[in-house]
């Protein structure tokens, strides 16, 4: 777009001239703080020992500093990161958030999940209709090592999504619409009489004191911060990002599961979501995982899990990089 000169303009070039024979040191950058905007996504400054700023997307897509501290309140560049170890986190899953079985052969679903042949402009990266991510480094940031252990699930639009924990919910909070146009929602669990939520003072943004189980990826959410929800209860529904996706032109939404916590020195990490099912549970939410996995190989006709991803429910065990 040609802009056309001004006055302010003429005064704008005049204040430039000036500044360009300033002295070096009155033309430093401001120092970086918190909610002050930033250029480089991922980039880092050190406040002092122990406490960090990152450079990360705010709710309105606007990169700026936010806070990346040791253990304490962290608003982190994940969703809605927590501020303890996985080693203390209870193992508390009682359902996906869809159902997974049983299989009619008739609809070709498998529970909630649709398992008849998908088509690839819509699958793109995904696998299939239950997704173990397990991709490798995709953002600067990652190690070479990097595997996604988050899962995915791929169901008819309209899908309610149910709560996989019984607790608290910590945030509601929008996902930009230059990527999805949708919403997560992250629960907190109180253990040993610690708050379920806590509030970063900086942000207002809620995350689990333990950690967050993240419901990401749905819309039309039916909590809010604050409220109180149990296991099965529904939350919200499957998103289907926007009416220009293949998703929604096919009548399909997606889901995404995630434990979000934070290492001991405040870098926030993703886990299996499988290694924390309710240990009453666990064999049977694994193995209405396997039915529908299997059924989809057998509506499209060749291999595409893993015997041992639908065993343990991971793709890998090992925590990775938010």
């Amino acid at each position: 777009m040609i802009k056309r000169l001004a006055a302010g303009a003429v005064a704008a070039a005049v204040a430039a001239a000036v500044l360009a024979a300033m002295p070096a040191e009155a033309k430093k950058p401001a120092k970086p703080a918190p909610g002050k905007p930033c250029t480089k996504e991922g980039a880092t400054y050190e406040v002092r020992p122990g406490q960090m700023l990152i450079c990360q997307r705010n709710a309105k897509g606007k990169l700026v500093w936010a806070r990346q501290s040791g253990p304490g309140p962290n608003p982190g560049p994940g969703p809605n990161p927590g501020p303890t170890p996985g080693g203390q986190i209870p193992a508390v899953i009682e359902t996906w958030g869809v159902s997974t079985s049983p299989y009619d052969a008739a609809t070709k679903k498998s529970g909630d999940i649709y398992v008849g042949p998908i088509g690839e402009s819509i699958l793109g990266v995904l696998a299939g209709p239950i997704v173990y991510y397990g991709g490798g480094p995709t953002r600067p940031t990652d190690p070479p090592n990097f595997i996604d252990p988050q899962m995915t699930f791929i169901v008819p639009k309209g899908t309610k999504v149910h709560s996989i924990v019984s607790g608290t919910v910590c945030s509601v909070k929008k996902i930009p619409v230059t990527y999805s146009n949708d919403y997560s929602i992250g629960i907190g669990v109180s253990v040993n009489g610690q708050p379920a939520c806590q509030t970063d003072p900086n942000t207002g943004s809620g995350f689990g004191t333990i950690a967050t189980w993240e419901h990401e990826h749905v819309m039309s959410p039916v909590v809010k911060q604050g409220d109180k929800v149990v296991a099965g209860q529904v939350i919200a529904e499957a998103s289907w990002y926007t009416e220009q996706s293949q998703l929604y032109l096919n009548d399909l939404a997606l889901y995404e599961i995630g434990i979000l916590t934070q290492t001991s020195d405040g870098r926030p990490q993703h886990l299996c979501p499988a290694l924390y099912l309710k240990p009453s549970l666990k064999d049977a939410l694994l193995a209405d995982v396997a039915v529908a996995a299997r059924a989809y190989e057998s509506n499209v006709g060749r291999t595409v899990y893993d015997a041992n991803t639908l065993t343990t429910g991971c793709i890998t065990e090992k925590p990775s990089e938010a």
